[in-house]
């Protein structure tokens, strides 16, 4: 962990960019949460269902799938990142208003 604000789980994700862009002419692509907002206006439905599914789904849960990933194949602080940013971006959508 750091104590530098910008060097944080919570600042990556909240700087992580989707592969969609608001319009065509657009230069720089949404955000992921912005994303999610934009997919929202267009499926409220879809949205609705999958902010019950993510809400469904307890942080003790991400612990368990990443657990189950061999050593050799991930270190522990990449699971403990992958872990943190998955209970982030869990919380960052669950407080969504569409």
């Amino acid at each position: 962990m750091t104590k530098d604000k910008g060097r944080s789980v919570e600042t990556y994700v909240a700087r992580a960019m989707s592969a969609f862009y608001s319009s065509h002419s657009s230069t720089r692509p949404l955000t992921t949460l912005d994303a999610f907002r934009e997919a929202a206006k267009i499926r409220p439905e879809a949205a609705d269902y999958w902010l019950g599914r993510v809400s469904s789904i307890s942080k003790g849960a991400f612990n368990g799938i990443l657990s189950e990933i061999p050593d050799k194949e991930i270190t522990e602080p990449a699971r403990r990142f992958a872990n943190k940013m998955l209970e982030i971006n869990t919380d960052r959508i669950l407080q969504t208003v569409i």
